[in-house]
């Protein structure tokens, strides 16, 4: 009987494919709106994000989760992580307040 070399049969572990962490890992994560965001989307939400979540990120997600309110959420609205304001490249991390503030006008 002829022996089988199953060494040769399966791909080695450095050619598969790696798993990120941001297809693996996801977490909720509370949201504040507040100005016409809070009219179209709710004050308060809680979405599923993935790790290394930029506030680029989050936006495009709450984009694609709330249509209506795709177009407020440009980049004229400042994102606030904790009481800072806050970059769209800033990674947002487990446990952050994340709030999106539209402009603000007065005189």
């Amino acid at each position: 009987m002829a022996s089988l070399d199953l060494r040769h049969s399966a791909k080695p572990p450095a050619q598969l494919a790696p798993l990120s962490a941001k297809m693996i890992r996801r977490r909720g994560m509370k949201i504040h709106f507040y100005g016409r965001l809070a009219e179209s989307v709710g004050r308060d939400i809680e979405v599923d994000v993935p790790e290394s979540c930029s506030v680029a990120d989050l936006r495009e997600l709450l984009a694609t989760e709330y249509p209506r309110a795709a177009n407020a959420l440009g980049h004229r609205v400042r994102a606030l992580v904790g009481d800072m304001i806050v970059a769209d490249s800033h990674i947002v991390r487990p446990g952050d307040s994340v709030e999106f503030f539209p402009p603000v006008s007065g005189g």
